[in-house]
Order: structure tokens, then sequence, then C-alpha cells
């Protein structure tokens, strides 16, 4: 362990003190503004560009700037609201998922929105995002090396408090990082020991020029609570920094701070947090399903015609399903079979095709021939866009279960009543007809739980897109 650093002192060893780049909550703020004037100038390139190309579409009017200012919010909005990992390269990966999903959202919106984007120059919109989005890498690429050099040359010091074993582990870990120096170990052994611990602590602080202390120790340790205010108190009279190391903060990565009355709790989220995305996920939603009903109008009421024709019975089937946490919703589809389907259903049961708690059968001789061809194209599912408006479904999600299902879901089986249930998902796009197994289903949708973001939905509408194309619905 580094304890052989505690014995210098800053006259031995001069160094810079803490400067703001050595704070990381600085240095974030730091390059957000950055950020940010990269996003607003890079309009000056954008319309430069098109002033020497004139063979390019639009002007520079006040709808091109006001969509490029939409752009501009959009691309912020989604770099700071896209999950990061560890590595540097890491933000990179985001800023080029933020500038897709921004461009998306604005195209998309002015596609919907033909009236206030036909005077809109889309070329310079494209360069205004490509620039933008190039801006942000450049600072953030910029700002990450910047603070490396900083951080290397004068790494920050620590002292490690708490149970041997783990401080022991945690400086084996910082010891080939260039960034962070472990100058002092401090192990806490429990018992009568608790007054050299912060006698040490104390000289260290004094003598070693510490950036921080870490505490790190074990919970099931019968000293650990009074370590904890010891430390705090400490590190509180002489304005050191405190930072608090365990491992099981790295199991998940979704927690934050939250209150309950005025005291503070630790939360975890084990599914999507609520967030600006998830609102745009929603807003997104209720645009396309408004757009997409009011487009099929045509295609509904031949396809009413067509069901009351063959058989008699109602054109909509209406059917209890379980939503978000599990609420009942009347869900909606054109009905494919013949009327007094469910009664017929006891009888096919041995025919089950599926393994647990859901029932499918190739060529189920309850479908009508109109049903079978509505299934075929997908038509029958549009009713389904009243579930979206109506906030009971999501256009992307889990697939929506019985009751009779879910009284069957094991305690893992519950995770996919978390989000609204979707008209496609990742179920449709992974075999879709060919899954044969509920386990499977349910490992889907837990997948996409897990990994849900704007861009994972994206990517699914648009292979739903080609599946309905290939007419491979059943």
């Amino acid at each position: 362990m580094p304890t052989g650093a505690a014995k210098q002192s800053p006259k031995a060893a001069p160094r810079l003190r803490a400067a703001p780049h050595r704070e990381q909550h600085l240095y974030q703020q730091m390059r957000a503004l950055a950020a940010v004037f990269a996003a607003v100038a890079a309009y000056v390139p954008a319309v430069a560009i098109r002033t020497q190309l004139p063979w390019l579409h639009g002007q520079v009017n006040f709808a091109t700037r006001g969509a490029c200012l939409a752009l501009c919010i959009a691309l912020l909005a989604s770099v700071g609201l896209f999950p990061r990992g560890a590595p540097p390269k890491s933000d990179i990966a985001v800023v080029a998922r933020a500038g897709l999903t921004a461009e998306f959202l604005v195209f998309s919106s002015l596609f919907f929105a033909r009236g206030l984007g036909v005077n809109v120059s889309r070329p310079i919109l494209l360069l205004y995002g490509a620039f933008a989005t190039f801006g942000i890498m450049a600072v953030y690429l910029i700002g990450d090396h910047w603070q490396g050099a900083q951080l290397r040359r004068a790494p920050i010091r620590l002292a490690l408090v708490g149970h041997p074993e783990r401080c022991r582990l945690l400086a084996d870990k910082i010891a080939a990082s260039p960034h962070w120096q472990v100058v002092d170990c401090i192990p806490d052994l429990g018992g009568r020991t608790m007054e050299l611990v912060d006698e040490r602590l104390r000289r260290a602080i004094r003598d070693l020029d510490l950036d921080a202390v870490v505490l790190s120790s074990s919970p099931a340790h019968e000293s650990a609570a009074a370590l904890h205010a010891r430390v705090l108190s400490i590190c509180e009279q002489t304005g050191t920094r405190l930072q608090l190391h365990a491992d099981w903060l790295d199991r998940y990565s979704h927690f934050y701070l939250d209150r309950i009355g005025t005291d503070q709790v630790l939360t975890y989220s084990f599914t999507p947090m609520p967030s600006w995305p998830l609102v745009c996920k929603r807003g997104l939603d209720v645009l396309i399903a408004a757009s997409l009903l009011l487009l099929s109008l045509p295609v509904l009421a031949a396809a009413a015609v067509a069901i009351r024709l063959e058989s008699s019975g109602p054109v909509i089937f209406k059917q209890v399903r379980c939503g978000r946490r599990g609420q009942p919703f009347r869900f909606f589809k054109l009905r494919t079979m013949v009327s007094d389907a469910e009664t017929l259903k006891p009888a096919l049961d041995r025919f089950n095709e599926m393994s647990g708690p859901v029932f499918k059968m190739r060529n189920d001789p309850r479908v009508t021939r109109v049903g079978r061809w509505l299934r075929r194209t997908s038509i029958d599912e549009i009713p389904q866009f009243v579930n979206v408006l109506r906030g009971e479904m999501s256009i992307v999600g889990p697939r929506p279960p019985l009751p009779a299902e879910v009284d069957h879901y094991t305690d893992s089986d519950l995770r996919r009543l978390c989000m609204r249930p979707g008209i496609t998902g990742l179920w449709q796009v992974r075999g879709r007809n060919q899954i044969k197994s509920f386990a499977d289903w349910v490992q889907l949708d837990a997948e996409y739980i897990r990994n849900w973001s704007l861009w994972l939905d994206f990517g699914i509408v648009l292979r739903t897109v080609a599946e309905v194309l290939r007419l491979s619905g059943r």
C-alpha cells in the first residue's frame, strides 16, 4: 500500500495547489458552455457555404433560422440526456447519436407540419446540423485532451480511509492511472483505533496537500457508522472534499439523489428514469398516431366493409389487456376472427404452439379470409393507435399481455409491466411469428427496457416498416 508518501512534506515535494481545471463538475460546466457556443457558432459556416453554392435550394429566411434554432435546442438537449460511459470515446458516440436524433426530430416535425416547413431551407439545416455536431465533438475531444494533460502534470492527490482490504483494492485499481495519486492509506481496524485514524487523517490533511479524502468502509463493519461520522466531521472542519467509495455503487448505473420529506435518499431506478427523452417519446407517439389514423381512414373504412360483408359481428375487436404497472385497459384491433372466437378457444388449447401462458396457433380455423389478409398486411393493428392517443400504449414497447398471462408471471416477468406496452417492439422485429417460447418474449422485452433510448425506438420503427412491407404478418 502506498503509505511511504505520507512522510514527505510539501516543501520536499512542491506542486501546484488544486486549480479550477481539477474540479470535475466545474470542468463539465465549462465544457457544456463551450458546446453551446460551438452549436450556435456552427450557423455561420453553414450559411457561408450556402451563399457560395447558389444552386442549393432555399434561402436564409426567418423560417430557416427558426428551424436551425430548434435543431440547436434538440441537439444540446439530446447531448445532455443520453447516458454516458466512462471512456472519453463514449462521449463522441453520444454526440453522434444526439446529432442524428435531433435531425430526425426536426425533419420529421417539418414533414408533418408542412405549413411551417415549406419555407425552410433543408440544405442549410443539414449543413448546420453537421457543423454543430462536429463542433461539439471537437469541444469534447479538445477539452478531454486538455484536462488529461493537466491531470498528468498535477494528479489528484487522495488519502484513502476505511476498511484495509477495500482501501488496498482501490489503491491497486488507480495505481496505473496518471490522473490520481494515493498519498496515504489510513486503515480502520475497529476497536480502539478510532483515535489513531482521527489523528492520522488530520495530519494527512495538514501535511500532504490533499485534494480529497476517499472513505471506503465496509457496511458490515461494526464501526462503520462511527467512522463515517468522524471522517465527515473532520473534512467539514478542514474544508476538505470527501468522496464515498462503495463497490455496490457500480452494480447499477441508474441512480440519483432524491428526497423523502426533508431527508435525502439514494434512489436506484431499474427502468428508464423519468426524463426529457421519455417526454419526447410520448410527444412523438401522439404526433405519429394522430397522423397515421387520419391518413388510414379510407383503409379502415374499406376494411370495415369487408369484415361486415364476410361475417356478422362488430368490426372492432375489444379485449382487456394489461398496461403499465399492470393497469387493465381496453385494447382495440380490427376483428380478424369469427365473432364467437373466444368461446371456441378452449377446444383449440391442445394445438397451442407456444410454451408458457400464451396461445398461438398456425392456421387458426377461427380466422376469416378477410382476417388473414388484414393480419398479413398488419392493417388489423391500426386501431391500436387509438390506445396510443389515450396514453394506454406506445408506438414501441413490450407486448401488451392478457390478465390471464400476468397471473402466471414470475417475479422477473413483472419487469415487462414497467413501461407502456407497444404496437411494435423487439418481439416484432426479431422473430415475430417464429418465436415459440414465452420466455423468449420476456427476454426481448427485458432487453428493450434495459437498453431503451429514442435511437433504439427509431431503429425498431424502421425495421417494423420493413416487416410490414414484406407482408410477414400472420
